[in-house]
Formats: structure tokens, C-alpha cells, sequence
């Protein structure tokens, strides 16, 4: 799958430019938060969820697999945040 370099940057970048839109952070330190850890989360473990799903190997599922896992990740960081607040172990922002 080394050969899909760039079709996997690009669902990764676009997973992360998805969740931006729909689940926006609300200060900039949040923002490079999540950020970084889509673009990390995206391009790792989008290969795991291409295998789960059981695609074919081409570009367009080689990118949605990177955008998902990218999504998916941001997502799981700002509920990782509002459950750390609840739980009283960090402060508001």
C-alpha cells in the first residue's frame, strides 16, 4: 500500500478538513489538538479500517479510508476533552 502515498495524504487532509467544518473547536490550541492528532491518526490507521472494510485497492477507497479514520479521531479528541471536563480533570477553556 506504499504506493498510495499521496491518495492517502489527500483523504487525510480531507477527514480533517471535514470534521473542521462540522465539528469546529472553540480556541486555536483545540484546533492543532485535534489537528495534529487527525493528520497522525488519519494516515495510520486509515490502512486498518481500508482492511476492515475489505475494499479494493483504488484511489477513491484509499482516501475515504484516510478520511475516515481522520474524522473519526478528531471527533474522539473533543469527546475525550468534554469528558475529561465533566469528570472535573482539566479546566475550561
Amino acid at each position: 500500500m506504499t504506493e498510495w502515498i499521496s491518495a492517502r495524504i489527500l483523504g487525510v487532509f480531507a477527514g480533517s478538513f471535514l470534521a473542521l467544518v462540522f465539528l469546529p473547536p472553540r480556541s486555536f490550541p483545540g484546533f492543532v489538538r485535534r489537528g495534529s492528532s487527525a493528520l497522525v491518526f488519519g494516515f495510520v490507521f486509515g490502512p486498518i479500517i481500508h482492511e476492515y472494510f475489505q475494499w479494493p485497492i483504488t484511489d477513491e477507497k484509499v482516501i475515504a479510508s484516510g478520511a475516515i479514520a481522520a474524522f473519526c479521531s478528531w471527533g474522539l479528541m473533543g469527546a475525550g476533552k468534554k469528558m475529561a471536563e465533566k469528570l472535573g480533570t482539566t479546566k475550561e477553556e
